[in-house]
């Protein structure tokens, strides 16, 4: 039978998914990134959208629905995140792949440990090096690589994570699947009724011919025909195994391990799967609907405590005041900051140029005439170049 084992196609999934983890800090929409947490611009880029500090509940709404989605995936793929799509599963097989294939060549145990720990090396030096994409525009890092010195806090970042997946991958390896990661006895309490798993079919074990091929393969080192066990990353390296066995024996019914939803095999929509999905449609309809209704610029407005409040003689009142706006567009803009009964805005409210996806502090002053009433507010609005009001702010000078 020629078909692609479980294991190739994992292997392949997870070469798509190493590609993307590399080439998404590289990727633009409209000029802005794809995604990235930009610390240096205190941004986040979600699908190419600048998201600004002051934005946080969609990026709190965006975590919520990656959380639910997580969970969801969870309920009806079970496992199948661990050994699909999991980082800690790649590197393993990275890991051991390249210790299969150096003891086949050279069966020297030194041979064997230096080409393991150059693996290591390499891949943990890539993740390190690809982490800080995700959080700083690529110039900046790459200015990194050749002048540490130039961002000594980035470069320390940078070489924590690189001694971090080195030892994970020399030191840990399955073990922390085994052990130490939570996620399979929080996924054990996510099980449904029609949660996918790998399991052996107890309508066929008079069949099986006791090879031990599944317990061998088995890199997490459990046996798959004594029921489940939360140490099964549902890799399917057994599947492969045994359906290999079986074919050599000329058996037409295959293997007798595969992956099934629930118990029965066929697939029920539980109530964990309907909550959960109902979550996250609200939450994904909660996101567009603020993603298009946000502001293109925004503004905050604060007293100036560092200035006193000054009393003309004419009786008037300067009172200090500060402005902190954001511009959001993804291109440069003027802005103005007016103000209604009469009041005089002194200081740099006019002709504000402000780049794009950037902040800019404005001080200035409330010019109060005298005889103006004591506990008044006052608006104070953010008008573009164009003459369209963008925000309305209520002080009392």
């Amino acid at each position: 039978m020629n078909q692609i084992s479980i294991r190739h196609r994992r292997q392949m999934l997870q070469a798509v998914l190493l590609v993307l983890f590399l080439a998404l800090p590289f990727l633009s929409v409209h000029g802005s990134p794809l995604f990235r947490i930009d610390v240096p611009a205190h941004t986040m880029f979600l699908a190419g959208v600048p998201l600004r500090v002051d934005e946080l509940f969609i990026l709190l709404l965006s975590v919520l629905l990656l959380l639910v989605l997580f969970f969801l995936i969870t309920v009806v793929l079970g496992r199948v995140w661990c050994g699909w799509f999991c980082p800690q599963s790649l590197v393993n097989d990275l890991i051991e792949s390249a210790r299969r294939w150096s003891a086949s060549r050279i069966p020297s145990n030194i041979v064997v440990q230096a080409t393991v720990n150059l693996v290591a090396i390499s891949v943990a030096l890539l993740m390190s090096l690809a982490l800080l994409l995700w959080f700083m525009p690529p110039a900046e890092v790459f200015q990194i690589i050749l002048s540490p010195r130039s961002n000594p806090v980035a470069w320390s970042a940078a070489a924590i994570l690189f001694f971090i997946a080195y030892l994970d991958m020399i030191l840990v390896g399955r073990d922390f699947c085994r052990s130490y990661c939570p996620y399979g006895r929080f996924q054990a309490a996510l099980t449904d009724q029609s949660t996918l798993n790998l399991a052996f079919v107890e309508q066929e074990r008079h069949r099986c011919v006791r090879c031990g091929q599944c317990l061998q393969t088995c890199p997490m080192g459990i046996d798959i025909r004594k029921g489940f066990q939360i140490e099964c990353i549902n890799c399917g390296s057994c599947i492969d195994a045994c359906r290999q066995v079986m074919e050599a024996r000329n058996d037409p019914q295959g293997g007798l391990i595969s992956y099934r939803f629930g118990d029965a095999g066929g697939y029920r929509i539980g109530r964990r799967t309907l909550v959960l999905a109902c979550g996250a449609v609200l939450l994904l309809a909660a996101l567009v609907w603020q993603a298009g209704n946000r502001r293109s610029a925004s503004m905050v407005v604060l007293r100036n405590s560092l200035a006193d409040v000054r009393e003309l003689p004419d009786r008037s009142v300067v009172v200090p005041w500060s402005a902190i706006i954001e511009n959001r567009a993804p291109q440069a803009a003027d802005f103005r900051i007016e103000a209604d009964r009469g009041v005089q805005l002194l200081g740099p409210v006019s002709h504000i140029r402000i780049p794009a996806n950037a902040g800019r502090r404005i001080d200035f002053f409330i010019h109060r005439p005298a005889g103006f009433p004591d506990n008044t507010s006052i608006r104070l609005s953010l008008v573009t170049g164009l003459g369209t009001v963008l925000q309305v702010e209520q002080v009392v000078p």
